[in-house]
């Protein structure tokens, strides 16, 4: 299980590796968008 995240959202600028074909799941945290994905 990895944090990875990537995009610019609301401002906040998290740079990391989503890769194609893989479930992604997000959820809103006051201004940050978390991203995760899991092979």
């Amino acid at each position: 299980f990895t944090l990875r995240s990537r995009g610019k959202i609301e401002g906040i600028v998290e740079t990391g590796i989503i890769q194609e074909k893989l479930e992604l799941n997000y959820f809103q945290h006051n201004n940050y968008i978390i991203v995760w994905c899991y092979k």
